[in-house]
């Protein structure tokens, strides 16, 4: 019988596409060999070239992937609750870029790396659609990345901040943290926000941004 703590876990890592197609039983288990770690605005979880075997999934606050060019740190994705990170970890990579917290405390459950690849080799349906998942997340940083190399910053702000809104008309977030989402500098974004506010395609609130 799981505790509402360990069914909770469950809850989350049935919402992460490589994770969902796992049955019941070995979800109840990757829950119970999870760990949930709280960090501190900036404070690091993994450093680029550690060796940290895990699978993160983002509870709460913003869990920003950087890494360091030409002397200075750049934030290359902010993630949010509900995503998730660390796939060349669990495969047993280094990690390509340093994981930290952000502007604000953040909540992160850890799996370990080798019970997710045993839950995988258990279940080789499992592993074809978590193949399949990573397929379409790798599709999408290629779409992301066509969009930063061709389209205005003004269009990839709302592209993000729809992106950001799942659905849903408010996107609680900093023009910092959609700055630093977009490899941008924060007064060019404050910026584009304020042209998309005129257009009435956004309002801007305080930490927040609602989708007109």
């Amino acid at each position: 019988m799981l505790t509402p703590r360990m069914r909770g876990r469950v809850e989350v890592m049935r919402r992460v596409a490589v994770l969902a197609p796992l049955g019941e039983r070995a979800l109840e288990d990757l829950a119970r060999a999870s760990v949930r770690r709280e960090l501190a605005r900036r404070q690091v979880l993994v450093r680029e070239g550690e060796r940290f075997d895990a699978l993160g999934l983002i509870l709460a606050g913003r869990l920003d992937v950087s890494t360091r060019s030409e002397g200075r740190e750049r934030i290359l994705r902010a993630l949010r609750a509900g995503d998730a990170v660390g796939f060349s970890l669990v495969a047993g990579a280094a990690a390509t870029a340093t994981l930290s917290a952000g502007e604000r405390d953040t909540a992160v459950l850890l799996v370990p790396g080798r019970d997710v690849r045993a839950a995988w080799r258990s279940h080789p349906d499992a592993s074809l659609a978590a193949i399949l998942a990573l397929a379409r997340i790798v599709g999408a940083l290629t779409d992301e990345l066509a969009e930063a190399r061709s389209l205005p910053l003004e269009e990839r702000v709302l592209r993000l901040v729809n992106r950001l809104a799942r659905g849903q008309r408010e996107v609680l977030a900093s023009q910092a943290e959609l700055a630093a989402a977009l490899g941008a500098s924060r007064e060019r974004v404050n910026q584009a926000l304020a042209r998309l506010a005129r257009r009435g395609v956004i309002r801007l609130g305080r930490r927040r941004v609602i989708v007109s």
